[in-house]
């Protein structure tokens, strides 16, 4: 009787551990779901609400940019005026296209031979990485991000190129980033740039 007795304490002593191990996991695997979720939502709300951003400005002009409220917040002001593609003159898109981005016409947002090219220089140790940036690219930036060379926000750039070369085409990507881009300052689009450097305007 007294062995029974003794047999049975021992397998509860042995039970009652594991429990209290299970136990203890339970509240780490019960905050991990919570956190999962709410990730999940974020990653699927950003999603969306990118998507929805980038076909409501096909249409629409956007009203201000992340880089103008840090302007802002920095003291320069917003000095800002919006031209239609057909009233800017076609000698400053040239301009453009030839400065920041001649193959424009011809790549999808992303100029792999500008990225190759800048990636083995960085590697052979002969200079820092170079900017493979096209226009599409720097429009996805100035319109929906903050300035700066993290990987975070270079990740984000590449999505949002891909909505705007899917979403938007050539012509409007253009339009949109001769009219939001900072000439200067405080200082955006190539109607106010025209009046603050050359006293013109760059209509037809």
């Amino acid at each position: 009787m007294n062995s029974h007795a003794s047999s049975r304490r021992g397998a509860a002593s042995a039970v009652q551990p594991r429990r209290t191990s299970e136990s203890a996991a339970r509240p780490k695997s019960g905050l991990l779901r919570p956190i999962g979720r709410i990730a999940l939502y974020g990653i699927i709300g950003f999603l969306i609400g990118s998507i929805v951003l980038v076909a409501l400005y096909r249409m629409l002009t956007p009203p201000g940019t992340p880089l103008m409220l840090l302007r802002l917040v920095q003291g320069y002001g917003i000095d800002k005026s919006w031209r239609p593609l057909d009233e800017i003159s076609p000698h400053l898109i040239r301009a453009v296209m030839a400065g920041e981005d001649t193959r424009f016409c011809r790549h999808r947002g992303f100029d792999w031979g500008a990225i190759v090219t800048a990636w083995d220089r960085y590697q052979s140790g002969h200079g820092r990485l170079l900017g493979a940036s096209t226009i599409s690219m720097q429009t996805a930036k100035n319109v929906f991000l903050w300035p700066g060379r993290d990987w975070l926000r270079k990740g984000f750039e590449a999505w949002f190129t891909a909505l705007i070369e899917l979403a938007w085409g050539k012509r409007r990507i253009m339009e949109i980033y001769v009219n939001v881009v900072e000439w200067g300052p405080g200082i955006y689009g190539a109607e106010v740039a025209a009046r603050y450097y050359f006293a013109s305007r760059q209509t037809r």
